[in-house]
């Protein structure tokens, strides 16, 4: 059985758009559909008895046989070689990477030689992506193209290849099945948040007085990393006046030292389990050196308990951004704005859908996943930080957050 597919869901969506098969082209929903974190595509048609396939490079091998993906078809283009002596004795992975790899052995050596030769027609995605469709019979049928992972030129080639196929873009598919969320994802969020939130603590406890920036970031990254998780490019840990900046992460000079009253914002982003988590806190050393924190700070609290009081099946997004943006202005940033105070969360590094925001009109559903971040920026004080991770349940919501979301004094 599928753990991050929504089956149920895609189903409807795919009846509901008159398409016979979807193809994911993009990593995030090829891991979607297939449990396995590949590049390449993975093919779902919708009649319950035509099996799904994926598609991927030779070198993938490895990611395929060791997800146990619940799909059984792979088709393999690429050159890549994996040398094999019968006396070599294998353990159970390399056996089930030969035992892919050995049908398509001299297939992989035909296209080394042609790649070699200059000669065109060597298979590629898009090639294996025909014939998969081809075997089932759909050359004639819709095929719902996901198109953030397609370029021009590919989508150009299945048309010609497939001239009898009726094509339509289906990541709108895509999106709304992964609005729910599976019993996998929810205990993945259940116990990938709470790293988030050790790394953040574990970084605290080092600051001090002169320590700088990269140092705190560093302590972050050992806390997650020693857990068995990555790291991502948008680790925001910023001090002082230089938390204003919304994406101040990797690639920045991270030098800056702390200093007493100093704030610390905290938005850093983590991958498990193939799977991505986030959540944020403000901190401050001392008493905060401007007056406006504390105050400022509990005007968003007052936002996000709003929210929270808010959510619960069949709610509007745009209502949930309105009930905290007047709460916030109530309790003491009249002039407060923002383009959104929350999003939805899943299996890609981004945002999922829907949106915190004043106009998106989606009704929120029990099992959707959802970020709030009343979070306020201001040149001159700097970027105050609240996220909290959820699940939308039958009669409100429950946190997967679980520390303090008053402003941590250190």
């Amino acid at each position: 059985m599928p753990q991050f597919l929504n089956k149920k869901r895609i189903m409807e969506a795919m009846e509901k758009e008159g398409v016979e098969a979807v193809v994911a082209t993009t990593p995030e929903n090829i891991l979607y559909v297939s449990d396995a974190p590949l590049q390449g595509g993975a093919v779902l048609p919708r009649e319950k008895n035509i099996d799904p396939f994926v598609v991927t490079w030779v070198a993938y091998v490895d990611k395929f046989v060791d997800s146990n993906s619940w799909i059984k078809d792979a088709k393999y283009c690429g050159t890549f070689f994996f040398e094999y002596f019968p006396e070599n004795k294998l353990i159970p992975l390399e056996q089930k990477m030969r035992e892919q790899v050995a049908p398509i052995q001299k297939e992989v050596e035909n296209w080394w030689k042609l790649q070699r030769g200059g000669i065109e027609g060597v298979p590629g995605v898009w090639e294996k992506i025909v014939e998969g469709l081809k075997e089932r019979g759909l050359e004639k049928g819709t095929i719902g193209i996901e198109e953030k992972g397609i370029t021009v030129s590919g989508f150009q080639s299945l048309q010609k290849k497939l001239p009898l196929a009726k094509f339509k873009f289906a990541d709108k598919i895509f999106n709304y099945a992964r609005m729910i969320k599976t019993p996998y994802e929810l205990e993945l969020f259940r116990k990938g948040t709470p790293i988030v939130e050790r790394g953040i603590k574990a970084a605290c406890e080092i600051v001090k007085e002169g320590v700088t920036e990269q140092e705190i970031l560093n302590e972050f990254k050992r806390a997650v990393v020693s857990e068995g998780a990555g790291v991502n490019y948008n680790l925001i840990v910023a001090v002082g006046h230089r938390s204003v900046g919304p994406t101040t992460c990797a690639g920045l000079d991270h030098s800056a030292k702390i200093e007493k009253g100093d704030m610390l914002r905290f938005n850093p982003s983590i991958s498990w389990k193939n799977y991505y988590f986030h959540m944020g806190r403000t901190a401050v050393l001392g008493t905060p050196k401007d007056s406006k924190l504390k105050p400022y700070y509990k005007a968003i609290l007052a936002g996000e308990n709003a929210e929270l009081a808010a959510i619960r099946p069949g709610v509007k997004a745009c209502d949930i951004y309105e009930v905290c943006v007047k709460a916030v202005r109530e309790a003491g940033i009249p002039h407060y704005r923002r383009h959104m105070t929350g999003h939805a969360l899943g299996i890609a590094p981004t945002y999922d859908q829907p949106i915190i925001a004043f106009n998106d009109e989606t009704v929120l559903e029990e099992g959707m996943v959802f970020n709030l971040e009343p979070n306020y920026f201001e040149l001159g004080l700097g970027g105050l930080q609240l996220e909290d991770t959820l699940v939308v349940t039958k009669n409100g919501y429950e946190l997967f957050t679980t520390t303090s979301r008053d402003l941590w004094q250190l």
